[in-house]
């Protein structure tokens, strides 16, 4: 499994792996889509009531990946983007 089939769609499970795109930096943009910080705002779980809990505890997954992995790594792809575009 490659970065090309590791998240795909069940809808996709079967089609071939595509090929590699060609991306030319003077040609391409990153457009970064719905990453709000309001989203990922929790309360404090020790604050909230029982029957709220258990809705919190199903987010958690949700919340951790976005602060471990997909913040990070879109803050990341960001700077690299800002540190490669063109300055006319």
């Amino acid at each position: 499994m490659t970065w090309k089939t590791a998240y795909r769609s069940i809808y996709y499970a079967t089609a071939p792996e595509p090929e590699t795109p060609a991306l030319r930096p003077a040609e391409t943009a990153l457009l970064v889509i719905d990453v709000q910080n309001t989203c990922l705002e929790r309360p404090d779980r020790a604050k909230l009531p029982v029957s709220d809990q258990a809705q919190y505890d199903l987010c958690a997954p949700f919340h951790n990946r976005m602060a471990r992995q997909v913040i990070p790594g879109t803050a990341a792809l960001l700077a690299k983007a800002r540190a490669g575009r063109r300055r006319d």
